[in-house]
């Protein structure tokens, strides 16, 4: 009970507050200015009482990922310029330290091999904060500084805290998200876009779309190795919207991502002994997806009227390739300083 709450049982419960959290995104748009304050409360309060350090973090991955970064800037800013999923973050470990001195863990138990890395990491991230302290450093050009490597605290709240039998509702959580994240690229490029022109484009590109390829890879995943029918069909709708969404992003980096990532499946299927009859089945399916990608560009491109394909051309190759050696030189010259 201490592990994972009073309700370990809880995913209703976690379904229900993330479909109240969408709501109330909604709400200041319709109400006056002081709502967002109330609403930064309510949900502060929701995640402080739910007592399960498990559904807290899948409650931080949720919003962190669903709702839009303009979002978090023009309504759910804290004091001293934090997002409101760093706040999130604040209140799941307060939860994890809370069940651990719950549970009299005063002594140190090693969980993975990078326990012991990840401790002096973070360590030497609170020691450089106390040396700026002690010369004078300004707080808030520190907390810039250190807010990203604290991130990592959160390696212990997982390792120590996650209950391990909910590890599928992640990856389904991953799958939703990423539909969702989806279907608002797609309403953003619909509002932006002039379908009235012929090959108007208008490239979608955010912080939280680094999801969709992710997305893309846990549905495919699920069309692999999933045998419950409705848990494939939520794979296929996810994968028509996060890829329309995907071919919307025009990021190289991401499709280099996607293009990794189905090549690592594409070897793990190999390398299963467990399924040597549908082996190859399971191969073809794979190769499917990009094609099912391309089929979706291509149709989502002739019902609109939106260049993506030369948009995509146009961002892979550049403007000139002298444009493209300085790219090079630059980021090398970078790489080198770094």
């Amino acid at each position: 009970m201490i592990r994972d709450g009073a309700l370990p049982d809880n995913r209703w419960l976690l379904y229900g507050i993330c479909v109240v959290q969408m709501l109330l995104i909604a709400l200041p748009f319709f109400k006056d200015d002081m709502l967002p304050t109330i609403v930064v409360m309510v949900l502060f309060s929701v995640v402080a009482l739910f007592g399960s350090v498990t559904t807290a973090v899948l409650y931080l991955c949720f919003s962190a990922a669903v709702v839009p970064s303009w979002f978090y800037e023009d309504y759910l800013v804290l004091p001293m310029d934090f997002q409101f999923y760093e706040g999130l973050l604040v209140v799941v470990g307060g939860l994890a330290g809370l069940t651990w001195l719950l549970a009299g863990r005063w002594n140190w138990h090693r969980h993975t091999q990078l326990d012991r890395p990840m401790f002096v990491f973070l360590g030497l991230i609170v020691l450089s904060v106390v040396l700026g302290q002690v010369y004078g450093q300004s707080t808030s050009e520190m907390l810039r500084s250190v807010r990203y490597p604290l991130y990592y605290a959160l390696f212990f709240v997982v390792t120590w805290y996650f209950n391990p039998q909910r590890v599928s509702l992640f990856l389904y959580m991953v799958l939703v998200s990423s539909g969702i994240i989806g279907f608002e690229y797609l309403i953003e490029f619909l509002a932006m876009v002039n379908l009235a022109v012929s090959g108007a484009f208008y490239r979608v590109a955010r912080l939280e779309g680094v999801m969709l390829p992710m997305g893309i890879l846990v549905a495919a995943a699920v069309l692999l190795y999933e045998g419950k029918m409705y848990k494939r069909w939520i794979a296929w709708i996810v994968l028509v919207l996060a890829g329309l969404a995907f071919m919307l992003t025009v990021g190289r980096g991401m499709w280099i991502a996607l293009g990794t990532g189905l090549c690592a499946l594409g070897i793990l299927v190999m390398l299963d002994r467990r399924n040597l009859g549908g082996r190859w089945w399971k191969l073809v399916t794979l190769m499917g997806i990009p094609v099912v990608l391309g089929v979706l560009l291509l149709g989502f491109q002739f019902q609109t009227g939106a260049g993506i394909s030369d948009a995509t051309a146009q961002r892979f190759s550049s403007a000139t390739q002298y444009e493209q050696d300085l790219t090079i030189v630059g980021r090398f010259f970078a790489y080198n300083a770094a």
